[in-house]
């Protein structure tokens, strides 16, 4: 906002490497290996609060639901911003990556594939509170001034089998299968647990506290996931596709207050162990059909319908994973959540699309 460079990241340097070794005959078998480093980009919510004075970040309060009467609500500056100065190690977000593999063609028209993928989190940016002033640093967690903070951690391991076939002409498939685990003390970018919407700059890492007992399966773990796909061709502008999923539960956590009050959260038990969402599968169709008026034009009209979540089962994918909204003097969480373990969120149901696609 001062109209000059505030912060400069540098040094992002990203090696990949990948190499390929064929077994037998030429085209029928391979082993294949790779490493990559993968810096992610940063988001604007990080940088529009640290580096742009004057901005405030309000949070009101009410005794009741302001949906119905906005009035009455309890006003106070919960953020206000300066421009940070320069850190002269601010190293950015990066991630790296391994695999190792094995395909093998069966018979004319077959092909099976097993993977390894192993990726780690090498460093990590997010704001923090610096206890003995209560000023926000924007940086890396574990280093510098943020040195009181672990690391940020997410070790994603996975094991994966695919499965391809040409049946016949116009007929085809491929399976895969995906045994994994997501562990760590950093979800991602995405804040699913507090619903905080700024990446880099989220309430993961506000303070210590809010870490103890964070180190453990993260929102995405699911430990298994198939999937299913095919498509024929019964004539040349016919085409009928499907894909199906079936996948295990996410890890649920157990919330209670910080210390200072809502939003702030704690983990009143090891990240990950308060149960799991159930597991769910999910079913789509589509029928597609190029008309034949603009045969032999540059044109291709196509027409579609689309069949989503074929038999929903309606089941929840998210639960209210806050259990207490204040602490009392002694340090006793208080104020329990009546909502506390009940649904938040369900499987979309099943609807009907229809689309028209033209090709020019």
């Amino acid at each position: 906002s001062e109209g000059a460079v505030a912060q400069k990241i540098l040094d992002q340097w990203q090696p990949r490497i990948g190499a390929v070794y064929q077994l037998g005959r030429p085209g029928t078998q391979k082993i294949f290996a790779s490493f990559g480093r993968f810096y992610q980009e940063l988001m604007t919510s990080g940088p529009s609060w640290y580096y742009n004075g004057g901005q405030r970040f309000l949070l009101i309060g009410w005794d009741h639901d302001p949906r119905f009467n906005p009035a009455g609500g309890d006003t106070s500056g919960y953020f206000s911003a300066d421009v940070q100065p320069e850190l002269d190690d601010l190293e950015g977000q990066y991630f790296d990556e391994f695999t190792l593999g094995y395909e093998r063609q069966i018979g004319a028209a077959a092909k099976v594939g097993l993977r390894g993928i192993y990726r780690t989190l090498r460093q990590g940016i997010e704001d923090c509170i610096i206890v003995d002033t209560d000023a926000f640093i924007w940086g890396n967690p574990g280093s510098g001034s943020l040195n009181a903070f672990p690391r940020m951690k997410r070790d994603y391991s996975a094991l994966e089998v695919t499965y391809q076939q040409r049946i016949f002409d116009g007929l085809s498939l491929l399976a895969s299968y995906v045994l994994s685990r997501t562990y760590g003390n950093y979800p991602g970018l995405f804040d699913s647990e507090y619903g905080n919407p700024y990446p880099n700059a989220s309430g993961f890492f506000d303070t210590v506290e809010g870490l103890a007992h964070g180190d453990g399966l993260l929102p995405n773990d699911r430990t298994q996931v198939f999937k299913l796909s095919g498509s024929y061709r019964p004539a040349p502008a016919l085409t009928i596709g499907a894909f199906g999923t079936w996948q295990s539960g996410t890890p649920l956590n157990e919330f209670g207050s910080h210390p200072d009050g809502y939003p702030q959260m704690v983990f009143l038990q090891q990240r990950g162990t308060a149960g799991r969402t159930p597991s769910i599968w999910d079913l789509n169709m589509r029928i597609s059909y190029e008309l034949p008026v603009f045969a032999g034009s540059h044109k291709h009209p196509r027409l579609s319908v689309d069949f989503l979540h074929i038999g929903s089962q309606r089941k929840a994918v998210t639960y209210d994973q806050a259990h207490y909204f204040n602490v009392d003097s002694e340090g006793n969480q208080t104020d329990a959540n009546p909502t506390y373990g009940q649904p938040l969120a369900y499987q979309s149901p099943m609807a009907i699309r229809f689309g028209l696609e033209m090709r020019l």
